[in-house]
């Protein structure tokens, strides 16, 4: 983790955060993946997806209601403690920075049921068009850190969500995205960490949001992590043998 952590020092521009963020380990309002094109499901293309929240949808941060200040409460727990295991100076105050810039983007999030418009969604662009409908991203910095430096084709999901997202890139400081970047690489990756950052990843995403209480063994979720990485292998070796 201290990698990824001693970069984001170093970002004392727009440009160096977007240049990080082009980087798939870390976070931002731009998300991108490869499937199949819509036009032409022979070929692959690049989608270019709204992202970058910490609980799963904008709902978590807008809707009112006790059931949701409930969440946020336990998500600024998380937050909080996620700094003081980084070893963060000002744990909590950096908590209300990163989910100060959360709340703001989504509140330009489409709600999920507007993602599930395949129409919506499909909006073919080359790179100029690119550049046009998404103009608060350097593009030519972003996507050759990403490998995708070459591609001129891309399916652009989220519209108005990405324009107005990447906006904040300009109105946010760089001292606030230092500190969103720094969470979600740890938060990101807390199974992979050491016992303390799985077990607060557990009482917020599992027990805090979806009522689970007890934490699956832990050969389980080793088993559960091989399967996603290699499960056709170990099938292969397994319909071979039996």
């Amino acid at each position: 983790l201290n990698a990824y952590l001693y970069a984001i020092p170093a970002a004392k521009t727009n440009a160096d955060i977007v240049k990080l963020m082009g980087n798939i380990d870390y976070a931002g309002p731009i998300g991108m993946y490869i499937s199949p094109d819509p036009a032409d499901p022979t070929k692959y293309v690049v989608n270019i997806t709204q992202g970058g929240l910490g609980m799963p949808v904008r709902d978590y941060y807008l809707n009112k209601g006790e059931k949701f200040d409930a969440y946020r409460t336990a998500y600024k727990a998380y937050v909080t403690r996620i700094f003081e295991l980084i070893g963060d100076a000002e744990p909590a105050k950096s908590a209300d920075a990163v989910i100060a810039l959360e709340t703001k983007l989504a509140t330009v999030h489409w709600a999920p049921e507007k993602q599930r418009d395949v129409q919506a969604t499909n909006n073919p662009v080359d790179r100029a068009g690119l550049k046009k409908m998404i103009p608060a991203i350097d593009w030519d910095l972003m996507l050759p850190v990403s490998g995708l430096g070459e591609v001129q084709h891309f399916v652009v999901n989220e519209t108005t969500a990405l324009r107005d997202g990447a906006k904040l890139l300009d109105t946010q400081t760089v001292a606030a995205w230092r500190k969103y970047l720094a969470f979600h690489i740890a938060s990101d990756n807390a199974a992979s960490l050491p016992k303390a950052f799985d077990e607060a990843s557990f009482n917020f995403f599992r027990k805090a949001l979806s009522g689970q209480e007890v934490q699956r063994d832990r050969w389980k979720r080793g088993i559960g992590l091989l399967d996603g990485l290699i499960g056709e292998g170990v099938g292969e070796l397994y319909v071979a043998k039996y």
